[in-house]
């Protein structure tokens, strides 16, 4: 439902508060990835999204939430689609972690930790 073209769909019960919890550009990024990759698959966002999640060994079951039996027979195509690896290293990449602090600090440390190691 969110784009760049779209932030603020008027169905939308995020339209009321925004908690600033992530970087919507980046979010818009990965969309229009997927969006890409949807159409190649003649699927939706939804079905490309829970098909990646599928994709991963860890992944042992994706829980959905619909309001309306439509979503629920799209998102039960995923279980349909087989992306390429070249499709999930694209969105693996795109959605990659951030560290943020006190990851980042720690990451930081441990590197001067081990070069003063080194000097000894």
């Amino acid at each position: 439902n969110y784009s760049r073209e779209n932030p603020q769909p008027d169905d939308s019960r995020l339209n009321t508060f925004d908690l600033g919890l992530f970087d919507r550009e980046t979010g818009y990024s990965v969309i229009d990835k997927i969006k890409r990759i949807a159409e190649n698959h003649n699927a939706s966002l939804a079905a490309i999204s829970i098909a990646w999640l599928l994709s991963k060994k860890v992944v042992s079951t994706v829980i959905v939430g619909v309001s309306k039996s439509k979503q629920l027979v799209d998102n039960l195509k995923a279980s349909e689609i087989e992306l390429s690896p070249k499709e999930i290293a694209e969105i693996d990449a795109m959605t990659e972690p951030t560290p943020f602090y006190p990851d980042n600090f720690i990451t930081m440390q441990d590197g001067k930790l081990l070069e003063a190691r080194k000097m000894r």
